[in-house]
């Protein structure tokens, strides 16, 4: 019959029990209560479901006051003052001071939060420690469970229907040992984590809004870091740290080249020809080197794109070395072989790609030894010359002595004394020279070297041009639409140096959208206007002239009053603009007579008077070298060298 089998109860065991439904009371036949047809054997009792009732309680807990929540206790039957989140029977009616006894408890069992949750007025705060439970315990048959999820979920309007998306948190268990806070988005996907060890991964990029301090050697630091260094200038746009520099186990400087051919670490390359691509070196005629192909730089410029490799152009980086020249001893000058991508020692003058660090005699297990890297020219060391007579270091006993040719086989040292009246100077293969009017001439590159902040000598090469020019440059700022630039302002000499006839070139580069020209320009100042609207606005400005005395011709053509002044530069000085001393009283002859007529009708020829200079009567090629420096103390001796010297038919 309906109601033969009912569900047993009995009284709460332990504290806390989260399965207390009711208390019982002494009102079996009370018309008030429902349910029937229990047997008697089975001890039938009305169970409060809500409203007042007595029940027994402890002081487990603490004093009850009015109001407490009242939950299960660790006595069988009893309840006491709940303290923590967790079931409840209901909250007391009436108080106990202590020990046992039964209080007025109004029934409602439910979910009681305790003092976990609270709210400021605006949010729902949590005061305990919240735990996201696992999702079974472990057991030796199933070793791991991870935690359930905390989803944070929003919505997105997919253009027809709400859609859901979430982060979730989750403690994702490997083993014992190996567990991770991970991060994954709404497809599940693992975006981030952090290990238990405090290992951080990242699927995408990370970005910072502060600086990076790298650990010292393992240890947490917060003195040196990393940074980017966005600033506008030449010495922006870089990354930089407040360390002293950087620095790795690796030893030498290399650059991305690409190659046609498939290189390997230590192979000696050359330049192919084509653009800057190399190829292994082959000894052959012709070839320029290049470098060495790195095996592990400590520092690495060039974007690492295919079919590209990394070239040592300076330091220590292992080479490919064979035999074909001999053994090679440490500090034997290093070039190609004709075995393609090895290096030889250098028996005669040429192209050197750098000077070995290890000796190789072929027996080695590897054919790989270190070396300097340093491409450049050998000359082939020290040459015999058959001996006549070394005194060309000795003071003159009387008047001077005269050579038609001085061979040196070792070096010459001045002791800081100056060689004078020089015509002309030659490198080696005439590759530089420094001509008698002073130009430099040189197939290589002029390099200037500046000490670092760091105290490390640093090279930069020049920037060349086909023409002779000044450049200058700055920044200004339009105000109402228009600024004037006057260089007198920047750097007073400027217009002091640069053709006062050719023109000069400006170029105006505007910090933001807008379009601006040059309205009026001369070699004293330019005028930068704005072609629509009036807001002020900065730009930077490069200013180039021709240098004073180096015109082109085609920038006197068309100049008022100048045709006289065209042929004016074919005489014995480079300067197109030469006039004698406007002053001198003197007759003047043929050449000023000619320069004041080519002067005739040019338009503020005065102010071109102040500029003009006589040229430098040239110093006589055949001038005596004189060594009057007779020896002092503390000068570096002169080692002997092989000379010859071939006396001239004046020398006394």
């Amino acid at each position: 019959m309906q109601g033969d089998s009912v569900a047993k109860l009995e009284k709460s065991q332990e504290a806390y029990q989260s399965n207390v439904i009711g208390v019982v009371v002494d009102n079996y036949e009370d018309p008030t209560s429902v349910g029937y047809n229990i047997n008697e054997a089975d001890h039938p009792m009305p169970v409060a479901l809500s409203g007042r009732v007595l029940v027994n309680v402890t002081d487990e807990n603490g004093s009850i006051q009015v109001g407490d929540p009242i939950t299960t206790s660790s006595t069988a039957g009893y309840g006491m003052k709940s303290t923590q989140v967790g079931m409840i029977i209901g909250h007391a009616l009436s108080a106990l001071p202590s020990g046992t006894g039964q209080i007025m408890v109004f029934v409602n069992t439910s979910w009681y939060a305790g003092n976990v949750l609270q709210s400021d007025g605006s949010s729902t705060l949590a005061t305990s420690t919240v735990v996201v439970a696992p999702m079974e315990t472990a057991s030796a048959s199933l070793p791991t469970f991870d935690s359930f999820g905390l989803a944070l979920r929003g919505s997105v309007w997919n253009g027809s229907e709400a859609e859901a998306v979430q982060m979730i948190l989750q403690n994702v268990v490997d083993d014992q040992d190996h567990y991770r806070l991970s991060i994954r988005n709404t497809s599940e996907a693992e975006v981030a984590y952090i290990t238990n060890e405090g290992t951080m991964r990242i699927a995408g990029d990370m970005v910072m809004g502060g600086r990076l301090y790298p650990s010292d050697r393992g240890t947490p630091q917060t003195d040196k870091y990393i940074y980017y260094d966005g600033s506008a200038g030449a010495g922006g746009d870089f990354m930089r740290t407040n360390a002293k520099g950087w620095s790795t186990g690796s030893y030498d400087f290399a650059e991305m080249f690409p190659s046609g051919e498939t290189l390997t670490s230590g192979d000696l390359v050359v330049f192919s020809g084509s653009g800057e691509s190399v190829q292994r070196a082959t000894g052959t005629d012709g070839e320029q080197l290049a470098g060495i192909v790195s095996t592990r730089p400590g520092f690495l410029a060039g974007e690492n794109a295919k079919g590209a490799y990394p070239i040592a152009l300076a330091g220590r980086v292992p080479t490919k070395v064979n035999r074909e020249n001999g053994a090679i001893a440490v500090g034997d000058p290093l070039t190609a072989s004709s075995t393609p991508g090895e290096a030889m020692k250098m028996t005669q003058a040429g192209q050197v790609v750098g000077y070995a660090l290890e000796a190789y005699a072929g027996t080695e297990s590897d054919n790989l030894i270190l070396t300097y890297v340093n491409v450049g020219y050998w000359s082939g060391g020290p040459q015999t010359i058959t001996i006549v007579e070394n005194r060309a270091s000795e003071a003159p006993t009387s008047g001077t002595q005269n050579y038609t040719a001085l061979n040196m086989s070792g070096n010459i040292f001045m002791a800081t004394n100056s060689i004078l009246s020089i015509g002309r100077l030659e490198g080696v293969g005439a590759l530089w020279s420094i001509e008698s009017d002073g130009t430099i001439k040189t197939e290589g590159s002029l390099k200037t070297v500046t000490t670092s902040y760091q105290g490390t000598k640093v090279e930069t090469v020049a920037v060349t041009s086909p023409e002779s020019v000044i450049t200058l440059t700055g920044t200004a700022t339009l105000v109402d639409g228009r600024a004037e630039v006057r260089f007198e302002d920047v750097v007073p000499e400027f217009n002091d140096v640069i053709s006062a006839i050719a023109p000069i070139r400006v170029i105006v580069t505007p910090s933001g959208p807008v379009s601006l020209y040059v309205s009026e320009k001369d070699q004293n100042h330019f005028i930068v206007e704005r072609w629509v609207g009036s807001a002020d606005v900065e730009f930077d400005w490069m200013v180039t002239g021709y240098r004073k005395g180096y015109e082109p011709e085609e920038g006197l053509e068309g100049t008022e009053g100048l045709e006289g002044l065209q042929d004016l530069g074919e005489g014995e000085t480079s300067d197109p603009l030469v006039t004698s001393d406007l002053s001198d009283s003197s007759t003047p002859s043929e050449d000023e007579l000619e320069v004041e007529e080519g002067l005739e009708g040019v338009e503020g020829v005065e102010d071109l008077e102040e500029e003009l200079e006589e040229p430098a009567s040239p110093e006589s090629p055949d001038e005596p070298l004189i060594d009057s420096a007779t020896p002092a103390e503390g000068d570096v001796p002169v080692e002997p060298a092989v000379i010859v010297i071939e006396p001239s038919s004046t020398q006394p």
